[in-house]
């Protein structure tokens, strides 16, 4: 039996009442729900592995996704996810040949950025 490994992250918009699932597995995918649970349009946002350990999303005060991902590449980056646009801004640099980076979280507060993340030696996990 596989085991399968896949996430989704649902984020409610308040003004329209809509959706936006992302499905996180062998992309990350993007799809948004209208009111009556109608998909509207799907896209693949990130090409590569993904689970729920990589990626935090949110939605600010003003209905606009943002949130943090991990490239695993040595980066982590802020995400704005609007309807046609994803801009990527790289907030924190990391050895990744030496340390894991694990649940990284970010949250808007007061229009500040707070940051929480795990940092493991890969030497002593």
């Amino acid at each position: 039996m596989p085991f399968i490994n896949k996430t989704s992250i649902l984020v409610e918009n308040s003004i329209n009442k809509g959706l936006t699932l992302f499905e996180l597995g062998k992309n990350i995918v993007s799809t948004n729900i209208d009111s009556d649970l109608n998909n509207i349009d799907s896209r693949i946002l990130f090409n590569g592995e993904y689970s729920f350990i990589d990626i935090w999303l949110d939605i600010d005060d003003k209905d606009n996704i943002y949130g943090i991902l991990n490239d695993k590449k040595g980066k982590l980056q802020n995400l704005i996810i609007t309807s046609d646009n994803v801009d990527l801004n790289t907030i924190i640099k990391y050895d990744y040949k030496n340390f894991f980076i694990k649940f990284a979280y970010i949250k808007k507060l007061n229009s500040e950025n707070h940051i929480f993340y795990y940092s493991i030696d890969k030497k002593y996990p």
